[in-house]
């Protein structure tokens, strides 16, 4: 049986709703009450207007109805802010070291093999064996993201070793939908493993007497101005975004 003593606040959706539609009532009751004011105020100042009088009395300072016509008339300028688009290029020249030192491995475990060859954009760099799509690098923050033409439910490839996930939903990585994230040196030597299972499975060959590149040299770090110049950062304007409601 219920207890009718009930002390305290009542939390039940009933009397939530009764104590919404209260307060929804005090409002309308409020606003009703603002509106005739508003009302009222507005026909006295038509008929001081119609009369000829600006204000019930000249003032040296702005007085209140002077304020509200400022008030009324003028909008504040918008705010806006400078944006910063970084290419895949600029991300990886002001990244840190040990990112760069994983990419030039990575890089250079495809660059071992023939017929594979690697386009940089400004999203990111793409790797293809002769016209099929098998990977593509990425950065984001300070992770290095690899995408490859692989089953992310290989048996051979266990979920517990790589920690690989499904990115195929995603249509850009349709074609590479097995992505693992590059944090560590572990994580590299893991992604080069992956990286020679993807070429046996597609039967490429090594390339013999292969020099690797010291990719970590060739993006040098470089400055926001310096990146700017070369148009591998693109400063945009727009306006600022409110998060209130």
């Amino acid at each position: 049986m219920a207890d009718n003593n009930v002390t305290g606040k009542d939390l039940t959706m009933e009397s939530l709703a009764k104590e919404i539609r209260y307060a929804y009532k005090q409002n309308q009751s409020i606003y009703t009450q603002l509106s005739a004011r508003i009302d009222a105020l507005e026909k006295e100042l038509a008929e001081l207007k119609k009369n000829g009088v600006a204000c019930a009395a000249p003032c040296e300072e702005p007085c209140e109805c002077a304020a509200e016509e400022v008030a009324a008339t003028e909008t504040p300028a918008e705010e806006t802010v400078t944006r910063y688009k970084k290419s895949f290029v600029a991300k990886l020249k002001q990244s840190d070291v040990k990112l760069k030192v994983y990419y030039s491995d990575i890089k250079n475990a495809f660059d071992s093999y023939k017929r594979v060859n690697s386009t940089v954009s400004l999203q990111g760099d793409r790797f293809n064996f002769g016209r099929d799509t098998i990977a593509k690098m990425t950065v984001v923050g300070k992770t290095l993201k690899l995408y490859l033409a692989l089953d992310v439910n290989d048996p051979e490839l266990k979920e517990t070793v790589y920690h690989q996930k499904f990115a195929g939903d995603q249509k850009a990585y349709e074609a590479t939908p097995f992505l693992i994230k590059v944090k560590s040196e572990i994580g590299a030597k893991k992604a080069v493993r992956l990286v020679d299972y993807l070429a046996s499975k597609l039967e490429a060959v090594k390339e013999k007497d292969f020099a690797p590149v010291d990719y970590v040299a060739e993006y040098a770090y470089e400055t926001d101005e310096e990146l700017i110049e070369k148009g591998l950062i693109k400063v945009t304007q727009g306006k600022k975004i409110s998060l209130k409601f």
